[in-house]
């Protein structure tokens, strides 16, 4: 595992919150964002995991500024300071990176997202292939939660949540995720880490969990920021990601890049494995032994990643 020297401490990650910015779209939504890394470096939407929020932006600032990258990370809907949107589909997020870029004065750019945050990525395949120069998912999440087949995997609670969002009202969801705020709030150390969320560790993010404590710390503050409105955010985020998500992987031609560590216990390879069969014209890229922090912790190797492989086209 490559050392994590760049990741930032809680007392710059907030330095750097200051310059967050909040602009009101179309549908009069307040959308909240900040930008990391290299000024004047090549444009790329970061999406964070599901929760978290544009904190989560910040770990991958100094790697960015050595590589020429400007890192532009929004909060999703009802995440942070942006407004929440009950009931949106994922196809709907591409919408708002239209309106951000255009804002932003940004005619092309590239995409990359992290666990939940690669359903968006996918997203903006199908919807803005011609502005992008790459779009590159990181232990994504998969659109299978309604393919019986697929989601063989997935543990019970998943298939539970995804037979059960078609039909429950929105308020039970919302309960569930807010039963979850105080325990993110209660996690300050690596070991209190480990109790709570041990059965989802591999032994790489174990390892990673173990010998980098300011991973941890940094997590926590992007998770707890995400919670900010509320539960209702987080909560519909998830239920987007179970449920159809407004458009078919086979629709998508533009190239797609699709990075998962093979040991991944929070997402499962496989996820990736179905959309590199569905997604035409797309690229798995599998990290052997690996788990689902290695794409925070190892930012130089992703931009290596996608440098390499869009260089090909």
């Amino acid at each position: 595992m490559t050392p994590a020297t760049n990741l930032p401490s809680l007392a710059e990650i907030h330095d750097l919150d200051r310059s967050t910015q909040t602009i009101t779209l179309k549908d009069q939504r307040k959308l909240s964002f900040n930008i990391f890394g290299a000024d004047g470096g090549v444009p790329v939407f970061y999406f964070h995991g599901g929760p978290s929020s544009r904190l989560e932006g910040s770990l991958h600032h100094q790697t960015a500024i050595q590589r020429n990258y400007q890192i532009i990370c929004l909060d999703r809907p009802g995440h942070g300071l942006s407004d929440p949107k009950p009931g949106y589909e994922i196809v709907n997020l591409a919408d708002d990176v239209l309106e951000l870029a255009a804002h932003l004065g940004l005619d092309r750019f590239g995409v990359m997202g992290t666990s939940g945050g690669g359903p968006p990525v996918i997203a903006c395949a199908y919807r803005l292939k011609d502005h992008l120069d790459f779009a590159a998912a990181f232990g994504s999440a998969a659109p299978i939660y309604t393919d019986p087949t697929a989601s063989r995997e997935l543990s019970a609670f998943d298939r539970i949540t995804a037979k059960l969002s078609v039909s429950l009202p929105r308020w039970i969801f919302v309960f569930l995720m807010g039963l979850m705020i105080g325990t993110f709030k209660n996690i300050n150390t690596s070991d209190r880490y480990k109790k709570i969320f041990g059965s989802l560790l591999c032994d790489a993010d174990l390892e990673i969990v173990e010998s980098e404590p300011e991973f941890i710390q940094a997590m926590m503050l992007s998770i707890i920021e995400a919670f900010r409105q509320g539960a209702g955010g987080p909560a519909d985020d998830t239920v987007a990601i179970v449920k159809d998500w407004g458009f078919l992987l086979t629709e998508i031609d533009f190239p797609v890049v699709l990075v998962h560590g093979t040991e991944d216990k929070h997402v499962p390879y496989s996820f990736s494995e179905y959309m590199q069969a569905h997604i035409p014209n797309s690229r798995l890229v599998p990290l052997e032994g690996e788990g689902h922090y290695t794409h925070i912790i190892n930012v130089a190797r992703s931009f290596d990643i996608i440098e390499g492989i869009y260089t090909e086209e």
